[in-house]
């Protein structure tokens, strides 16, 4: 098959009509690659000389041959997004240009090729046509109908006349206009007449510079097939769907290495090679991807970027570099990437591993990071019921101790107030759907802050729950159904941390003989045993009155496996007598062997009385 290198030129000034094949999807690129756009095009701008700037692989199967003056068809087998998006930005310049009176639309043909009667020069799919060929007519000069709103092809126009609206300065890459809003509500059919932009008082986009750029300076590497080479969708699953694909974290590893071109030799060995090895085989209960792409993910929120997804990983971490260094690549900016965001990339990375409990201690540049009793302990507290929603700040606050920013006491400090939040709200009956949003929105609220007192007041913003708030909730809040046994546990073992004092049994969950589980005191299975039937005849209870306590705290204890397999649906005078001989006399039994009925006013005394343990273990004033 023939490569070439070309032009943008070629496709809007060729004798080729360029057409989207129906079988290839709608237009759907969104803000984040118009943004891309925006800032390559920027960048040539500003810049005076340089060699193109590479565009991507555009393949092109020949088509049928038009006739008169012009050629055969060129039928976009990949590449459409690409290239639909230039022809939108050059339909803006040009209408820019007509706005400010400095060229008239005329003047400026982008819709058509002469053939006697016009033909056009690009057909897109057929859900973009209407819009696309409306923004090639030059339509869209002075306002976009209403029939057009929402459609992507009409959005991407948008997003490029208002940056060329605001003028030169947009093309600063460290400035980000905001997009304004359409007028009026969005379900209703409202002109965008642009009156609702401010006016600029700025240098315009020279116009001509403009189309300059992008027509001789954005290059593809144009793959054409022609009848006798491979099929054209062999080609292109070859290229888009048989390469191994790249995570996130593989994406950040190739910008931070060509973005210091002069460094990297001596970064990979100190730094980043130690970080990835660091990574390797790190695993937590709630791991939803591959440790290197969540650690990426996890300290990307921690950063404070607010509500990203796995997917936008990669285009945060750029929007940051760029706001923080600029796009150019110079030795003074490989410097300031190296150490301002490289560098500490690599020691988070190092740090990950105590983030989610992993590990008690680190290596970093040969020095040990280890983590006190009561900072690992804690975080592995806070993961049992959770998962990990919580983990973007312990990394955050890592990283603030690890570059002396805090003491250890003062991490203790933070991760008690974390801790604190997540029991609070288990025993007040709070739903943990939307932790993770709610973590997100405290780490975006917090960005580099990393005092104490601004962690308390985001944790009250978002809702930590007061103690009259965990009173109520404790004597109805079915704990071991919405959080299970290994949710519920650490609430068990704080408890008794707390009624035992320093000398406090460790209680290890799991599922060894001698490891412990969480027991019900009541039997929460529906089907009773013929000793607990006699005992509810005995009390004159009927069971219905336990359904709704049944996995409350007060009908909860703990005991290890082997404990808990002889209990079984014991009597409750039975259970009494196993539970004084239990390996361990644990202070968390007392209340279960003073009274001599185990009645639902006892679950709710006993409920009421560990609630007020637990306020004192895991206070708001941490």
């Amino acid at each position: 098959m023939d490569f070439a290198k070309t032009l943008f030129q070629a496709y809007v000034l060729g004798p080729n009509p360029i057409v989207i094949p129906p079988y290839q999807r709608p237009y759907e690129w969104d803000i984040d690659r118009w943004r891309d756009l925006w800032r390559d095009f920027g960048h040539l701008y500003r810049r005076e000389g340089g060699p193109p700037h590479f565009m991507g692989v555009m393949i092109i199967e020949t088509g049928q041959f038009v006739g008169g003056d012009l050629g055969l068809q060129l039928l976009v087998v990949d590449g459409q997004q690409r290239i639909v998006t230039m022809f939108l930005l050059e339909a803006a310049l040009r209408d820019d240009a007509a706005r400010r009176g400095s060229l008239p639309v005329s003047s400026y043909p982008l819709a058509s090729m002469a053939q006697g009667e016009s033909m056009p020069r690009l057909f897109p799919n057929a859900a973009d046509k209407a819009a696309f060929d409306a923004a090639m007519n030059g339509e869209f000069v002075t306002e976009i109908p209403p029939r057009f709103r929402d459609l992507q092809v009409a959005e991407a126009y948008r997003f490029f006349r208002y940056q060329l609206w605001v003028g030169e300065k947009s093309v600063d890459p460290f400035y980000y206009p905001e997009l304004p809003n359409w007028p009026g509500r969005r379900s209703q059919a409202v002109v965008e007449n642009y009156s609702a932009w401010p006016e600029f008082d700025a240098v315009p986009v020279n116009a001509e510079r403009g189309r300059n750029v992008l027509r001789q300076e954005m290059r593809f590497l144009q793959i054409q097939i022609e009848r006798g080479d491979e099929e054209a969708s062999v080609i292109f699953e070859t290229i888009n769907g048989k390469t191994t694909p790249l995570g996130q974290f593989d994406r950040l590893r190739n910008s931070i290495f060509v973005r210091m071109p002069d460094l990297r030799s001596g970064f990979h060995s100190k730094y980043w090679e130690p970080a990835e090895q660091s990574l390797r085989g790190v695993t937590y209960s709630s791991l939803r991807s591959q440790p290197d792409d969540q650690f990426f993910y996890e300290y990307v929120i921690g950063l404070g970027e607010g509500r990203v997804s796995q997917k936008t990983l990669h285009y945060s971490f750029i929007e940051r570099v760029i706001k923080s260094v600029g796009y150019d690549v110079t030795p003074d900016t490989q410097r300031n990437f190296r150490d301002n965001i490289a560098i500490p990339v690599a020691r988070a990375a190092q740090l990950y591993r105590l983030a989610v409990g992993y590990a008690k201690a680190t290596e970093i540049e040969s020095k040990a990071r280890v983590l006190s009793d009561r900072a690992f302990r804690t975080i592995g507290e806070i993961l049992q019921p959770t998962g990990g929603p919580t983990v973007p700040l312990h990394l955050k606050y890592l990283i603030a101790w690890d570059a002396g920013l805090i003491a250890m006491e003062d991490l203790e400090l933070r991760l008690a107030s974390i801790q604190s939040f997540i029991v609070r709200s288990m025993l007040a009956g709070r739903s943990f759907s939307p932790l993770r949003a709610t973590f997100m929105g405290i780490a975006e609220q917090l960005r580099d802050d990393h005092t104490h007192s601004s962690l308390v007041k985001a944790l009250a913003d978002a809702g930590w729950p007061t103690d009259e708030e965990v009173l109520a909730g404790v004597l109805e809040t079915p704990l071991t159904v919405r959080f299970g046994g290994a949710g519920v546990f650490p609430i068990l073992r704080g408890l008794e941390r707390r009624l035992s004092g320093d000398g406090a049994h460790p209680m290890s969950f799991g599922k060894g003989p001698g490891l412990y589980t969480v027991e019900h005191v009541y039997p929460q299975g529906n089907k009773l045993a013929v000793d607990w039937q006699q005992d509810l005849a005995r009390w004159k209870h009927g069971s219905d009155e336990y359904d709704t306590l049944r996995h409350t705290l007060g009908n909860l204890t703990a005991l290890t496996n082997k404990e808990n397999s002889k209990f079984g649906q014991r009597g409750f005078s039975k259970k009494k007598e196993l539970l004084k001989e239990s390996v361990a006399p644990l202070r968390v039994h007392q209340a279960v062997l003073s009274p001599a009925r185990w009645t639902p006013q006892a679950i709710k005394d006993r409920s009421v009385d560990l609630a007020k343990v637990a306020l004192v273990e895991w206070p708001r004033d941490v």
